[in-house]
């Protein structure tokens, strides 16, 4: 679709529930869910490619920023968990990257691909976390009484989150608020540079 809304081109033709499209960085993929798996299409469409080969329910693929890894949550069938992992973006190399045993999803890259942000649920409520994308160096970025969910970095690198009902922004461990919250606002995302 052009940015006007004109030009809509369907990419799937299934019966199936294809949702939570991720571009890759040179805008010639999106890798979806479906039914639990992991897809990949061409941007003009074509094939559909089963990405990686899980039994369970994987969700919210998300492309590093050089295009070459798809950070993703995955739950095993018959449990409750979900956790992070990575997969090359052929499909190889797949590997857990969190050890959180909880409820973990919604993984973002840092724009240095360094970094994956996600939540995941302390107690009874969700925190944003950070952790290498090898699996080294957790961190808990907030502490809240209230759910911080669905993480999103700005281009320059801040990290940015939905909390009761507004978009906030923590850089240099300083959080700011972005939006009043008046309209339960959700998901930020940013342009592009």
């Amino acid at each position: 679709m052009r940015p006007d809304g004109t030009a809509t081109r369907r990419l799937t033709d299934s019966d199936q529930n294809d949702q939570k499209g991720t571009w890759s960085a040179d805008g010639s993929q999106v890798v979806f869910s479906r039914e639990g798996a992991l897809f990949r299409i061409a941007a003009g469409g074509g094939r559909v490619h089963r990405l990686v080969k899980l039994s369970g329910a994987a969700a919210d693929p998300a492309y590093s920023p050089d295009g070459k890894l798809i950070a993703f949550d995955y739950r095993a069938p018959g449990s409750s968990v979900r956790e992070i992992y990575v997969v090359r973006s052929d499909g190889s190399g797949l590997r857990q990257v969190t050890r959180l045993n909880g409820l973990t999803g919604r993984p973002a890259w840092s724009p240095d691909g360094r970094r994956i942000a996600f939540q995941s649920r302390v107690g009874d409520h969700f925190e944003v976390f950070t952790i290498q994308a090898d699996g080294n160096g957790l961190r808990r970025e907030t502490h809240s009484q209230t759910d911080v969910i669905q993480p999103a970095y700005s281009p320059s690198g801040a990290l940015t989150f939905a909390r009761a009902g507004a978009i906030w922004l923590e850089q240099g461990g300083k959080e700011r608020r972005l939006t009043s919250g008046e309209d339960n606002d959700s998901s930020p995302a940013w342009r592009p540079k």
